[in-house]
């Protein structure tokens, strides 16, 4: 019985990083969370006394990529998922920075606010 127990526990344990490591993967191929941890790591890199890694955006990021993606028309979610644009469509920034002032406030936010 103890040795099914250890084994049960080792098999979650398993289980849960496996459905961690997915979860993880799939959001860091979400250009538009890429596109914001590289901008908060770029933004925070002077910060004196701690050491930023692009898990430490996770979060923020994924809700400004599900404000941003929630907020927009067929139209423009078109325009991301076609081609990746070099330079951000002014409708894209403003986008994000209205996602960006939503998640500050609330990180599992949903839609922006209008």
């Amino acid at each position: 019985m103890i040795l099914s127990a250890k084994f049960s526990r080792t098999l979650l344990s398993i289980l849960f990083l496996m459905s961690s490591s997915f979860a993880f993967a799939t959001q860091n191929n979400d250009p538009l969370i890429k596109n914001c941890i590289n901008d908060q790591l770029r933004n925070h890199q002077n910060i004196k006394g701690k050491s930023l890694d692009a898990s430490d955006f996770n979060q923020y990021c994924s809700c400004v990529a599900r404000v941003v993606r929630n907020g927009i028309n067929d139209q423009q979610l078109n325009e991301l998922s076609q081609n990746s644009p070099k330079a951000k469509p002014d409708w894209l920034k403003r986008s994000e920075r209205d996602a960006q002032k939503q998640c500050m406030n609330d990180p599992l936010a949903k839609s922006q606010s209008t």
